[in-house]
């Protein structure tokens, strides 16, 4: 299977573009390119996350960052709850 979808650069739909002689050219918006040459890579958009997306990221991050900072104070904590007990001997 090929797929010859693409992005079109002009109004940043993801198109079937239609031959037209040396030029493929956007159903949508009717800009017209040059046809790839030989070992040209066809332009593929980028995957885009959603605002909601990138606010759970977000949350996660902090949350492990929160659990980490938690997790070395109670071992200070534990560490010096030793030593002053220890001290003491």
């Amino acid at each position: 299977m090929h797929d010859t979808r693409a992005l079109c650069p002009a109004c940043k739909n993801i198109v079937e573009f239609e031959r037209r002689g040396s030029f493929n050219c956007c159903p949508i918006c009717g800009s017209q390119y040059p046809l790839a040459k030989w070992g040209d890579t066809p332009l593929k958009p980028a995957k885009e996350r959603g605002a909601f997306a990138d606010f759970l990221i977000f949350i996660v991050k902090f949350f492990a960052v929160l659990g980490a900072i938690v997790i070395v104070g109670i071992a200070v904590l534990f560490a010096g709850c030793m030593f002053i007990l220890n001290s003491h001997h």
